[in-house]
This record gives structure tokens, C-alpha cells and sequence, in this order.
């Protein structure tokens, strides 16, 4: 997107006039150096030059003054690069040292250092959602805790699926928000809840999951490394290579059971092929129809951006456009949230502070 209004604010109606008049990019020489000022700011060295360049129009060559910046000195005789229709010399011309700045303004190729920049953004990207989750397996998340030996697991029953008030993190104060979970039986009298993420829908996971026997492995942490916290990460693997990821708790708010180790390796011992239960729908138009419309709306502003508004309303629709993916977030969060309100038990009933 950022390249996107990069290119339609690069681009200059002036020359987009002269290009149409049958205008091309030319060399032409400098007549005279009227002013030449070398200006280093923090991330560019260049020549800040006015001079004076002969054009050579149809009607015969003119003398015309141009402003332009060049990474070298400029003298009397070297040659610049000018956009200009030899025909229509009442358009103007425009000068630059550097042919591909002309070229971005006609609508032409960015330079090399754009190119090669968006390049290395596009292979970055990449590599981060490589390394850091992008295309994971589900078991992804418990293989530090496998490597170094800190992994935990119970043999347990899914009590139910129901959804409470909880903290974001350990640092929110009263800051609370409707969260589903699993409530959890072990064999020995655990009580355990498993906290999930806010887009699975209770509902759908309750019909999937409820009374199933399951195995639930989770990080156990030492003291020193988080103190405070209540929650660790989990999941819990059911039959058929389904499972769930999620933050284990006690429904008592206690420590969590001591589990019995699960030996040092890369995988969990299910193996790596686990897929994780979807259930939160492809399309609710009640919860996804104004994430949508916010999305939409970022899509006009780039068609209009392409019709050529202008410098200023080309700013305001890329600002709008920036925002509605944001937008978009934070009404599909809103409606969540408010779908999963409706799952919440009675004011009076004992919810876990």
C-alpha cells in the first residue's frame, strides 16, 4: 500500500501534460550555473543547483531556468536529463540530473534503490513469518518447552466450554474482556481451565469437544522466569490429531499440577501432523459485515487515488486508506466481544476474579 501512494505521489500532473503534448525525456546541456549549494542533511549528500539549459524546441532552442539537485558538482557544458515536448513549449520543462526521478513523474519504473528496498520488505517479511509462525504447524508453540525439558502432562477429561471475565495479562488492573475456555477434569481431582483464544466460538468448539478424553501438555515454568504469572501455554490433544492451543490455569486460581515430565525431544508425542479445531465461522454477518464495509472503504480510497485527485486529496485518501485495516480490526474485535458477552453466566453467578 505504502508503495501504492508512493507511486501516485511521485507522479507529477505537469508532467503527465507534457508527456500527453508527445513530450519525451531528453539530454540537454547546461549554459550557465547560476547557483550551486551543497547540502548534507543525515541520510543524503547532494548539490542543490539553479542553472540555466538550452532546449531545443521545434520553434528554435530556448534558454530556460531550472532547479534541480545532482549527487556531483554541475558546470558549464554537462549534460542533465529535461522532459519537454519539442511542439508545445508553453508547457515548460522539467529538469533533473537523474533520469529515473523523470521517469517516476510520467508514471515510469521507480528507482533501483525503491525497487531493491521493497524487495528486501517482501523477503524480510517472509523470513519472519518463516521463522516466527507464519506457516507453523499447530504443535509449533511447545517445542522450546520439549527441547529444554519443561514440558508437562496430564491424561484429562473436557468438562465443558463456557466463557468468563478475564485479564488480558498478569499487569492489567481491572481491565477484564468476556474470554472463552475449556473447563478440564483430571484424573486425580484436578480442576483445571484452559483459556482460549477470543476468535473460537463456544458454541461450535462445546459440540466438537465436550466429554472427550484428551491429553494436555503445557510449559511448566519456574518461578524465577515468570513470577505472577497464572497462566502457561498448552494445548490439549484430542483424538484423531485435533487439538486446541490455549493458556492453563486452575479454576481455584492455585498453581498448576506438577504433570508428569514428558521426555526431551522436537515433537510432542502425538508427532507433528496435529491440526488445530477451527470453529469460529467463515462469515457472520453479524460479527465480520463492518470489517468488512471498513475494508471496502479502504479499496475505494485506492481506486480513487488512481483517477489522479491531487497532491492533497491524494494524502487524505492514503491516510484513510491506512486506517481501515485498522478499522476493519478493531469493529470485527468490538462485534466479537460482543457476541461472546451473550455466553457469560448470570451477574450473580461466581465468576473467577
Amino acid at each position: 500500500m505504502g508503495l501504492f501512494f508512493y507511486a501516485a505521489l511521485a507522479s507529477s500532473p505537469e508532467a503527465s501534460r507534457i508527456a500527453e503534448a508527445g513530450g519525451g525525456i531528453r539530454a540537454v546541456s547546461v549554459q550557465k550555473v547560476l547557483s550551486s549549494e551543497y547540502v548534507r542533511k543525515k541520510h543524503s549528500r547532494h548539490y542543490s543547483v539553479v542553472a540555466r539549459v538550452s532546449v531545443p524546441f521545434e520553434a528554435g532552442p530556448r534558454s530556460t531556468r531550472a532547479e534541480f539537485d545532482s549527487d556531483s558538482e554541475v558546470g558549464r557544458g554537462d549534460k542533465v536529463w529535461a522532459l519537454y515536448a519539442p511542439s508545445s513549449a508553453g508547457l515548460g520543462v522539467l529538469v533533473e540530473s537523474d533520469r529515473e526521478v523523470l521517469e517516476e513523474k510520467v508514471g515510469g519504473p521507480a528507482q533501483w534503490s525503491i525497487q531493491v528496498s521493497a524487495l528486501a520488505m517482501a523477503v524480510v517479511s517472509l523470513v519472519v513469518g518463516i521463522l516466527f509462525g507464519g506457516f507453523s504447524k499447530a504443535s509449533r508453540g511447545m517445542r522450546s518447552a520439549l527441547r529444554k525439558g519443561r514440558c508437562r502432562t496430564l491424561p484429562v477429561m473436557v468438562d465443558g466450554v463456557e466463557v468468563a471475565l478475564e485479564r488480558n495479562s498478569s499487569k492489567d488492573g481491572t481491565s477484564r474482556r468476556p474470554t472463552p475456555r475449556l473447563t478440564l477434569a483430571g484424573r486425580a481431582g484436578e480442576r483445571l481451565v484452559v483459556l482460549l483464544d477470543p476468535v473460537v466460538d463456544p458454541a461450535h468448539l462445546s459440540r466438537e469437544i465436550i466429554g472427550c478424553q484428551a491429553q494436555l501438555y503445557w510449559r511448566a515454568f519456574r518461578p524465577a522466569d515468570r513470577p505472577g504469572t497464572p497462566y502457561a501455554p498448552a494445548m490439549l490433544v484430542l483424538d484423531g490429531q485435533r487439538c486446541v492451543r490455549g493458556r492453563l490455569g486452575t479454576a481455584d486460581g492455585d498453581g498448576l499440577p506438577e504433570g508428569v515430565p514428558v521426555p526431551v525431544s522436537r515433537d510432542l508425542p502425538e508427532g507433528d501432523g496435529l491440526r488445530a479445531i477451527r470453529t469460529l465461522p467463515a462469515w457472520d454477518p453479524k460479527i465480520h459485515a463492518p470489517g468488512l464495509w471498513s475494508l471496502l472503504a479502504g479499496v475505494l480510497a485506492l481506486a480513487l487515488v488512481a483517477s489522479g485527485p491531487g497532491r492533497l486529496v491524494t494524502l487524505i485518501l492514503c491516510a484513510a486508506a491506512c486506517v481501515a485495516p485498522a478499522g476493519a480490526r478493531g469493529w470485527v474485535k468490538s462485534r466479537r466481544n460482543r457476541h461472546l458477552q451473550g455466553y457469560l453466566p448470570a451477574p450473580e453467578a461466581d465468576i473467577r476474579q
